[in-house]
């Protein structure tokens, strides 16, 4: 079996909430997972004892972290296995890159996208019926706006 990087599709299932071995409470997040057949055989394995399957015999994945309705379980080729967060990061680092107003109105629609609400996961803008430009987009205008208008490059011109 590779040894290299397995990916999982994972769908929520369900969520609960336990006593950790301090006493406090945690919430708990399980996801069904779907892939190939050897990389649902790779999961099962590096998991061992710990393998455990809904009644219809479909893997469940457990965690800590709520990482989206849908999304991606990784089998590192450490046979780590954990929730694929690769798409959050890039968001973090590109608001974290533009800052101010745009970094702001990035974070937003990164927020909404997340959340099911204006863009859609895949980038997508919602147009509004008549064709006008959705909020999402008005917010991201806007922010340009303000940072040409404070940019330190504008004194450039003078």
């Amino acid at each position: 079996m590779s040894k290299g990087l397995t990916r999982l599709k994972a769908t929520i299932l369900m969520d609960y909430s336990k006593q950790d071995k301090n006493g406090n409470l945690i919430d708990v997040f399980v996801y069904t997972l779907a892939g190939t057949k050897s990389a649902l055989e790779r999961y099962e394995q590096v998991q061992g004892d710990h393998f455990r399957a809904d009644d219809d015999g479909n893997p469940l994945f457990f965690s800590t972290r709520y990482f989206q309705d849908k999304g991606e379980v990784i089998i590192t080729q450490n046979d780590k296995v954990a929730p694929n967060l690769s798409n959050f990061k890039r968001q973090r680092s590109l608001i974290a890159q533009n800052g101010g107003n745009l970094g702001d109105a990035m974070a937003q629609i990164a927020a909404k996208q997340l959340m099911g609400v204006g863009s859609s996961p895949s980038g997508e803008v919602h147009k509004a019926s008549n064709d006008k430009l959705s909020s999402d987009e008005d917010e991201v205008i806007k922010a340009l706006e303000g940072a040409e208008d404070s940019s330190d490059d504008a004194d450039l011109d003078k």
